[in-house]
């Protein structure tokens, strides 16, 4: 499972206009673009009940009555999910819900229409929509890649006993390129899939060019410079081989 936050600029801000009104000046509200965090797991994009009651300037627990008293009309929308929160101190764990993008928008409707719910509205919209955009980039680009990559790694290994370490030295090469842990490529964000399916590409090109796997793995390496460079700020070094070999 990953969390990531997504960013929605809202209009207004400093260079608002001001609107007069019978000889006197207004300037109109305006609400700060602050991150809203989803939770991507394998399976579906999710909100916090929380960060959304949060958001809205709410308390949690009146959210949550909220959609205790319409249940049915979230679960027409799919799964409904309620939690505990894990307590700091003494007292009664906190319940919250974890929300899919509809059931989310459901809460907000059923909420006072406010400045602030209207400009969450649309930043939950973007923020699902990029999060989808991720999954099936994953899907289409990334786990072809992936295959297609590793199937070359095999082609050009010098033995059994050696290639598991091959395959996990390229995953390190490709994750380290991205920016990532080794858990978080299939819930990581649009822009970093991106990142790990361009490092892919570059990582198999280098290996269908080269005569053996250690061969392969070097041009891999100076590859994925420019990429290390951009998301780590700082140079790999070209030197080694992967085993030692």
């Amino acid at each position: 499972m990953s969390v990531h936050k997504s960013e929605c600029p809202l209009a207004g801000g400093k260079d608002a206009k001001k609107i007069t009104v019978t000889g006197q000046h207004f300037t109109p509200i305006t609400y700060e673009a602050e991150p809203l965090t989803l939770t991507t797991t394998k399976s579906a994009v999710l909100v916090d009940s929380r960060e959304i009651s949060r958001q809205m300037n709410v308390k949690s627990r009146a959210s949550i009555s909220l959609i205790e008293r319409y249940a049915d009309k979230f679960k027409s929308h799919g799964l409904l999910t309620f939690k505990k929160a894990v307590m700091q101190r003494k007292g009664q764990p906190e319940r919250y819900a974890m929300l899919n993008e509809d059931q989310a928008i459901l809460l907000m409707t059923l909420s006072r229409n406010s400045g602030i719910v209207v400009a969450l509205k649309s930043k939950l919209v973007k923020a699902f929509s990029e999060a989808r955009k991720a999954r099936e980039l994953h899907q289409t680009e990334y786990l072809p890649g992936y295959h297609e990559l590793h199937d070359a790694i095999h082609e050009r290994a010098v033995d059994a006993a050696h290639e598991r370490y091959d395959h996990i030295n390229f995953n390190k090469l490709v994750n380290r390129a991205a920016g990532i842990e080794s858990d978080q490529r299939g819930t990581a964000p649009l822009p970093t899939q991106s990142l790990i399916v361009v490092a892919q590409m570059l990582a198999l090109r280098a290996m269908q060019a080269a005569p053996d796997h250690r061969e392969g793995y070097q041009r891999a390496k100076a590859a994925m410079i420019p990429l290390i460079a951009l998301t780590t700020g700082s140079v790999l070094q070209i030197g080694g081989t992967p085993n030692g070999k």
